[in-house]
């Protein structure tokens, strides 16, 4: 369940958890700090700030979030019908007496609920960094790094068993490492502490039938081979990349499991009415998974799809950044396969936008991309290396036996 919710694909991750201390997974560091940063450019993540409050632990409610409550909340309404059911109808019409001569008490502690439930979710809200937009977080990045620890030991044991692991000399990594510094290094400059509170490591696993990358919150990145043959260029690559760095940095594991606590939390309520209520035990299971399935088609999938794109824009921007061409960068949603259908109808049983969807969204923000490809000075770094090249090719030129002037 956690890996659907922090968006960790079960088909992503390195099959030996030794490789964690060995090189290639703290090459981005190495280079990151080959390139003149400080060295202090990697440390622990840190705990997400909150508005308000500190946000909540995942030990003191993550439990409501396991299909384990959901069956104690469904027993616990069984055993309220069943008891009710066995009262003789004197009995339950002093139960209904009682209850209303203290409904004044019931309406008193309802609404207290209520407002408590609304100061902690206001108390909760923070800004988004980046974007801006307001959000709920019940949970902090630092109560994510706990599950991804988790997710991070399955990845290492189990997907990608019997791959290679791309060793730190290999053309392969080196390209992936080449992009993922050049993302790095030239948006630290802009968000230095979005960027300094993960710890970035590289993995590139030699899979060319699996087209996909994933970057856990921790910042442990992880790409197949098979992106990196879908890909037609480096820009392409860099807002791939860019688009799972940004899941990280913006927070959003945090931010999923946060969403999916209160919708599980509520739907509590409703599964425990469902099996106090429906006479029936059989209809009682059908109807508490419908509502399930469905609260997750109206709910989970929407918010999802809501912060893929969010992703989406903001990686397009890192992209930019580095001096990735926008342009290039959002085509390739026109082209890549196995990430969505095209289309829009059925994206919405989907966690993830179509990609027509998509290309469509990056379309409208390439305006600004390029204002931020031009505000990075890109054209004139081009200019240079232009210039540089061609000096060394003249130089190599000029020492042919055929040139102009040549002593050989």
């Amino acid at each position: 369940m956690w890996s659907r919710i922090l968006g960790i694909s079960r088909v992503l991750a390195p099959s030996r958890r030794s490789l964690i201390a060995s090189g290639p997974a703290n090459v981005v560091r190495h280079a990151i700090k080959a390139k003149g940063q400080a060295p202090r450019f990697f440390p622990t993540a840190h705990a997400q700030r909150a508005a308000l409050l500190h946000t909540t632990s995942t030990r003191q409610v993550g439990f409501f979030m396991t299909p384990v409550a959901r069956v104690l909340v469904a027993v616990g309404g069984r055993i309220t019908r069943s008891w009710w059911k066995r009262l003789s109808p004197e009995r339950k019409k002093a139960v209904w007496a009682a209850v209303s001569k203290r409904r004044k008490y019931l309406y008193g502690s309802v609404g207290l609920l209520c407002l408590g439930g609304t100061g902690y979710y206001y108390s909760h809200l923070e800004t988004t960094p980046i974007t801006g937009r307001r959000r709920f977080m019940m949970f902090s990045k630092k109560d994510v790094l706990e599950v991804v620890e988790e997710e991070k030991e399955f990845i290492l044991k189990t997907v990608a068993k019997g791959k290679q692991w791309l060793p730190p000399t290999d053309p392969a990594y080196q390209k992936v490492l080449s992009v993922t510094t050049a993302i790095l290094s030239s948006n630290r400059s802009k968000w230095q502490d979005l960027f300094d509170e993960l710890n970035w490591k590289l993995y590139v696993i030699d899979d060319p039938d699996v087209i996909n990358a994933v970057c856990l919150p921790s910042g442990d990145i992880f790409v197949f081979t098979g992106l990196l043959n879908a890909c037609r260029n480096d820009a392409e690559l860099a807002f791939i990349l860019s688009h799972e760095i940004s899941h990280s940095v913006l927070g959003h594991g945090a931010e999923g499991l946060s969403h999916k606590g209160v919708i599980e939390f509520l739907g509590l309520f409703l599964i425990a009415a469902i099996w106090a209520v429906i006479p029936n035990d059989l209809v009682s299971y059908f109807l508490h998974r419908f509502t399930h399935n469905t609260a997750e088609v109206l709910f989970d999938y929407p918010y999802s799809r809501k912060l893929e794109i969010e992703a989406d824009q903001v990686g397009l921007l890192f992209a930019a950044n580095a001096c990735f061409d926008p342009e290039k960068a959002a085509k390739i949603w026109t082209h890549l396969p196995n990430f969505n259908v095209d289309d829009k109808v059925v994206e919405y049983l989907s966690t993830h936008p179509c990609n027509e969807r998509r290309y469509e969204t990056l379309s409208i923000l390439l305006p600004t991309a390029h204002a931020v490809w031009k505000e990075a000075k890109c054209e004139e770094e081009m200019k240079k290396e232009v210039r540089s090249f061609q000096q060394s090719m003249t130089d190599f030129l000029k020492k042919a036996p055929w040139w102009p002037g040549s002593n050989q």
